[in-house]
């Protein structure tokens, strides 16, 4: 996804899934806008119904901010449509991308590994123990 002003978007819409409800966000910051999630209603051009309370309540939610509104629709909440054959007229274009274009250290942004470090101390290190137990209040003390 690409975000930038220079495109003339109305609506972003993307599946309720934990990869865009992580992507979603950062998108609309970069853009200043507010997400809308897990949008199970659309009424209007920007009046969207989405569940509250671990949806045992419904809120009606109006989109007043800039463009683009981003959304994270609940696709079990629509209905399936049988998508027609592609034609000429309903074609979409296709733009071809160079994946060398990527494999720069800063093309995209992403993170990339440093260093691993630790500090020296006398107590076992727990991510490498074979055995771990614990105590605690249940077992009163060390004697067992």
């Amino acid at each position: 996804m690409m975000c930038s002003r220079r495109a003339n978007y109305s609506y972003i819409i993307a599946g309720s899934s934990s990869f865009w409800k992580n992507i979603l966000p950062r998108a609309a910051a970069l853009l200043d806008v507010s997400p809308i999630t897990d949008v199970i209603e659309i009424s209007g051009s920007n009046l969207f119904v989405r569940p509250i309370y671990a949806g045992n309540a419904l809120s009606t939610v109006r989109y007043m901010g800039s463009d683009p509104c981003l959304l994270t629709i609940r696709s079990t909440s629509f209905p399936s449509m049988s998508i027609p054959a592609c034609s000429e007229s309903n074609a979409a274009l296709i733009d071809k991308v160079d994946p060398s274009t990527f494999i720069e250290d800063d093309a995209i942004g992403k993170s990339k590994y440093v260093n691993l470090s630790s500090q020296d101390t006398e107590r076992p290190d727990l991510g490498n123990a074979r055995i771990v137990v614990t105590g605690g209040r249940a077992l009163l003390n060390a004697q067992i």
